[in-house]
């Protein structure tokens, strides 16, 4: 490790030499000093390694939030999360009142065929209690391990007294960063959670598949970009350009590049119908989502709904080192087809969208004729209001069955704006 930051040094004054003064030496030469008199004088022993990594993430910090330096095991996890895929027994767990609480079991795992179900309580992983202080990281890390090894949970489940002990083979796990399902009337809806290596492959899978369903064409679309924090780059610009046959997707800037934009352009290929679509959005909209979000705004294919997003719009590059660390570096600033900067301001609604409860009755107050004493009943009831809630996902999701509603109304409009064109035509 001695000999790594030396090495550090020396790339530090070749790489500067070019342009560097004497006050940059006098400053390295200070930064060995003081490495090695701390090494040898305080008062605990404390690894190179250490250090090393520890003056690393100082200049890091001088610079944005987004900036890091990376360890091997941080790597590892960013790897995952870009690939989709891990090795383990595909549960989702979260941490509530100091417990560990299973969120869901992925389709067909080890732990979806184990029966294990949401709500379920981990209580030990290999016969280790999990105390109240345990964090989500060390849990995931001791469910994870190499495809074939065994690991052995005590659950707690309600309202059974006796815990349940299940034992599960890990395996080679996929995580889907897309899911979907046609809505009532012809609608389509698709969730895109995270943009991962394999995210527009999925998005086309599943656009095939409720389009198919659909009797071939879909009346419109909802894509869910909700609490997506971003991801692969690549990934987003492919997904807009699903939806754009022309234009510009997004901008970046770079660093002395003031009036230099390079542009991410759509083409016309394999580009889905122009149905109506309508994107939803919140504050946990960012980055990757963001620039999804932006292009289908500026080029009217979309109308935007929810709340203001996260608003990140910045570009970071992964530069892997040589002992498998890295260094995550922002390198550029986007911008939308329109050049409207997103960082710190993100992307503004069309419509609001707040939560409501979707079963609440009437709290107006006003009287209505089934209040009144001795009404007539409705006979038909077998006709009721064909606008009633049908769809479970619709009934659970306040802003999505606005959503609905809203697209509902422009697939109207539409729908009789081309009849209107039609009947003047002949």
């Amino acid at each position: 490790m001695k000999k790594v930051v030396v090495l550090i040094i020396l790339a530090i004054i070749f790489l500067m030499a070019a342009t560097t003064t004497d006050m940059v030496y006098k400053k390295l030469s200070v930064f060995s000093q003081v490495y090695s008199y701390i090494k040898n004088n305080y008062v605990e022993e404390i690894s190179d390694e250490k250090l090393v990594y520890a003056a690393i993430q100082g200049m890091v910090d001088l610079l944005d939030p987004h900036s890091a330096c990376l360890t091997p095991e941080q790597c590892d996890n960013i790897s995952e999360g870009t690939l989709g895929e891990y090795a383990g027994i595909g549960v989702d767990v979260t941490i509530k009142d100091g417990e560990v609480v299973v969120v869901s079991a992925l389709d067909d795992s080890p732990a979806a065929r184990a029966g294990i179900k949401s709500g379920d309580i981990i209580l030990e992983i290999d016969d280790k209690v999990l105390s109240k202080k345990v964090s989500i990281d060390e849990v995931n890390k001791n469910l994870k391990g190499p495809v074939g090894s065994e690991v052995r949970l005590k659950i707690k489940r309600k309202p059974l007294n006796e815990p349940l002990i299940v034992k599960l083979i890990r395996e080679r796990i996929r995580m889907q960063s897309v899911s979907g399902q046609l809505l009532d009337e012809g609608i389509g809806y698709v969730r895109i959670s995270s943009f991962q290596d394999r995210t527009s492959v999925q998005l086309r899978e599943i656009l095939r598949d409720i389009t198919s369903k659909a009797d071939g064409e879909l009346k419109g679309l909802i894509l869910d970009l909700r609490n997506n924090p971003g991801g692969l780059f690549e990934q987003a610009v492919r997904v807009a350009d699903m939806f754009l046959s022309e234009g510009v997707i997004v901008y970046t800037q770079g660093r002395g590049k003031k009036d230099n934009y390079e542009a991410e352009m759509a083409h016309p290929d394999d580009t889905q119908p122009n149905y109506p679509m309508l994107c939803l959005v919140n504050s946990g909209t960012a980055s990757a989502a963001e620039i999804v979000a932006g292009a289908l705004q500026d080029h009217k294919r979309a109308v935007i709904a929810g709340s203001t997003t996260f608003g990140k719009g910045s570009v970071q590059t992964i530069i892997e080192l040589e002992d498998k660390s890295a260094l995550k570096l922002t390198i550029a600033r986007y911008y939308t087809p329109n050049k409207r900067a997103i960082q710190e301001v993100g992307i503004i609604p069309d419509v609001e969208l707040e939560e409501m409860d979707t079963a609440s009755k009437d709290k107006s107050g006003a009287i209505k004729e089934k209040d009144l004493p001795g009404h007539l009943k409705n006979k038909r009831k077998g006709k009721e209001d064909s606008g009633r809630i049908k769809n479970k996902l619709l009934q659970e999701d306040s802003i999505l069955n606005q959503a609905y509603n809203y697209l509902k109304a422009m697939i109207v409009v539409n729908t009789n704006l081309n009849k209107g064109k039609e009947k003047n035509t002949k």
